[in-house]
């Protein structure tokens, strides 16, 4: 059974040979950073719907009709 270090190492030997020697660092930023838009769109979706800015009982006008939060 291969170790961890030589299944990393067999996989980076292969990337780099597919994608080149820089494309898999641009590859692996890309989903960090896409993961960290989630991450960050996800927190910010919590704190509206548990937040206490708007509650049920609040009436917002947006677009010029009345809406309420679960609407």
């Amino acid at each position: 059974m291969d170790s961890p270090q030589q299944i990393i190492q067999t996989t980076e030997t292969i990337i780099t040979d597919v994608i080149g020697h820089y494309g898999w660092m641009f590859i692996a930023a890309f989903a960090v950073l896409l993961f960290k838009d989630v991450v960050a769109n996800v927190l910010a979706g919590m704190t509206f719907m548990f937040g206490h800015d708007f509650d049920v009982d609040d009436i917002c006008v947006h677009r010029g009709r009345k809406e309420s939060k679960n609407h």
